[in-house]
């Protein structure tokens, strides 16, 4: 029995997702480049070069390699995209998704092993988290979920209905 692909995308990131992140990484290089150029005959210039350079490395570490905004399922795998890095993990290792603590709009899948997917989420994101939970019997979703990570138009988890697929 062939089933419609199980696909996630963030917004405009989900397709385009390495864009924001390369076009910041360029502009902080070329911030720092001219910084340094021109404040180089003052310690004020230095300090504010390495100022924007701390500032802006955290949010490209995060956004880059943490973050993912496009999830789909690939067989017996939910496969993520970050904008610098893919990785993926068993559907059947998926345990619980919840609200992340640290954002709004990011959801935290979390396996059995205690790895974490950080997720950016989406008006969409409610029909893929239904197929998944269809998919991965012990995937557990938390009520409050859909409202916190759903901007726009809420879909709602059908709680008695998610139960009776597992």
């Amino acid at each position: 029995m062939n089933r419609a692909p199980l696909v996630f995308r963030a917004g405009p990131l989900g397709r385009y997702h390495a864009l924001p992140v390369l076009l910041l990484a360029i502009c902080n290089v070329v911030a720092f480049a001219l910084l340094l150029v021109r404040g180089s005959r003052s310690t004020a210039g230095l300090i504010v070069a390495s100022a924007i350079t701390v500032a802006v490395l955290p949010v490209l570490w995060w956004w880059g390699l943490r973050v993912a905004t496009l999830l789909h399922v690939e067989g017996d795998r939910l496969r993520w995209s970050a904008p610098l890095r893919t990785g993926s993990v068993p559907i059947d290792a998926l345990v619980t998704a919840v609200p992340a603590r640290f954002g709004f709009g990011h959801l935290v899948l979390r396996t059995r092993s205690g790895s974490a997917v950080v997720v950016l989420g989406g008006r969409r994101v409610g029909p893929f988290l239904e197929g998944l939970a269809a998919l991965a019997p012990d995937l557990d979703v938390a009520p409050d979920l859909l409202r916190v990570v759903a901007p726009g138009p809420r879909f709602r988890f059908d709680e008695d209905a998610g139960d009776a697929g597992r």
